[in-house]
């Protein structure tokens, strides 16, 4: 097995600033107390239950995006951490009873429901090594939407309970939005995670929770932050993209993919015409250009497409499109002017961030939560 080891720099990571916050869960419609209710701090660790008066306290982060209120029977609430300035006031959480579904769920044969449950799992939580040892502990609560033209969605009706068994985690994930668009090759989804320990992790598992988070969105991220990108790894170079003008049309590119896949069960490939083609602009970029400040506030900000090679780790053998050289390799994209990041390796607008390649591939089962703090060990 190749190995290669990196010496991480942690820049004071630790100390990021916390506040306590307080607040009060209810029942909206009694006003009565709701005890035991589930409050955290989404995609942390950090996670505490309502006392026997709905009361309760939890350390925040002052960069933290969401705080998430979940309670059985009730529709989850999603606090904007922007709502919340105020840590002297005792906010109060009103819980509204479950509803039910406003779209139809599909009656569907048991063959029916394993496939597009092997795709939900797949394209949830992913196909890596640590996604074999990770399970769906109550998949019931999971029910499916399907569209005319294709597409599904899926929802749940409780938080999802995961059992991360390589990462030794059990995350409560509350899916607000999960869709599969066949005809896109995209599937889109989000949702609040929160990560505690199934049981107290040994050496194996922190050294496999430092794999998962090398070379990762986190990890790149904070690199970025910090102005140590080069130090921890990654080599960036710069590429402009162009619509490939022999690519088929929308109308034209179900034949086009149906043919292919009938030639390659027959034993015949065709060259399939990428949708882009890419024109290198700079190579092996100062990743100090990359970033802007305003004030105390630190964003990505760039043209065009990133080329990410992450030199600290190899690419699983379970991805597809394995290169030469073996390292892990990403496409970047903004979709806005900037994105603000944290030192955490949260970004405020994630939706203006767009990860392809492997960064990508890995998916739940690979995900280790924002105050998570990598091991340090020399070279």
């Amino acid at each position: 097995m190749r190995r290669l080891l990196l010496l991480l720099l942690l820049h004071g990571f630790a100390a990021l600033p916390q506040k306590v916050l307080h607040g009060k869960v209810i029942d909206a419609k009694s006003g009565e107390p709701l005890v035991g209710a589930n409050v955290f701090v989404a995609n942390s660790t950090w996670q505490t239950l309502s006392n026997e008066a709905g009361q309760f306290s939890i350390q925040m982060p002052d960069h933290a995006a969401q705080l998430v209120v979940t309670f059985v029977g009730y529709e989850p609430q999603v606090l904007q951490a922007s709502d919340l300035p105020d840590r002297l006031v005792r906010y109060v959480v009103p819980m509204h009873a479950e509803v039910n579904q406003l779209k139809p769920v599909a009656i569907l044969s048991a063959a029916h429901r394993k496939h597009l449950m092997n795709a939900f799992i797949a394209y949830f939580i992913g196909t890596t090594q640590n996604a074999s040892q990770t399970k769906i502990m109550n998949p019931d609560e999971i029910v499916f939407h399907l569209e005319d033209d294709g597409s599904w969605e899926a929802s749940a009706t409780e938080p999802l309970i995961i059992e991360n068994r390589g990462l030794n985690y059990r995350i409560d994930f509350v899916l607000s939005a999960f869709k599969m668009l066949p005809r896109e090759n995209k599937c889109i989804y989000a949702g609040y995670p929160a990560f505690s320990d199934l049981k107290p992790p040994s050496r194996k598992v922190l050294a496999a929770r430092q794999r998962a988070y090398l070379g990762s969105q986190m990890h790149f991220v904070r690199s970025a932050y910090n102005g140590t990108l080069r130090a921890e790894g990654f080599t960036i170079d710069h590429y402009m993209r162009e619509r490939n003008p022999n690519f088929p049309t929308q109308e034209k590119y179900l034949a086009y993919r149906n043919e292919i896949q009938q030639l390659a069960k027959s034993g015949t490939f065709k060259k399939v015409e990428p949708e882009y083609n890419f024109t290198l602009l700079s190579k092996n970029i100062d990743p100090a250009q990359l970033v802007t400040t305003e004030g105390d506030q630190k964003f990505l900000s760039f043209p065009f497409f990133l080329q990410v090679l992450y030199t600290g780790s190899f690419e699983e053998d379970g991805f597809a499109h394995h290169r030469e050289h073996g390292h892990q390799q990403s496409m970047i994209q903004l979709e806005a002017e900037k994105a603000r990041i944290f030192p955490d390796g949260n970004i405020q607008n994630i939706d203006a961030v767009i990860f392809t390649g492997y960064m990508a591939w890995k998916k739940m089962a690979d995900l280790v939560p924002t105050d998570y703090q990598p091991e340090t060990y020399k070279k």
